[in-house]
């Protein structure tokens, strides 16, 4: 995996990445690592193998994050 992701984090600046994967039985923190080492900057969320930068919460919105208009 790391190999195919060196290979496409190559062609220009990337803001953000989101994981939306079960990493339950592969954790492995050298990921972010490299993602942030490729992409210093990077936006990265927590559904991935080591904390991310912010909370992606499946099917619930947390109290008080409510939408007030559509979004």
């Amino acid at each position: 995996m790391q190999k195919s992701v060196r290979q496409r984090w190559q062609y220009g600046k990337i803001y953000q990445f989101f994981w939306d994967v079960n990493v339950a039985g592969r954790r492995d923190p050298s990921l972010n690592e490299m993602l942030r080492k490729l992409q210093p900057g990077i936006l990265i969320n927590d559904r991935g193998p080591s904390p991310g930068d912010y909370s992606t919460p499946e099917r619930v919105v947390p109290e008080g994050n409510e939408f007030r208009k559509p979004t």
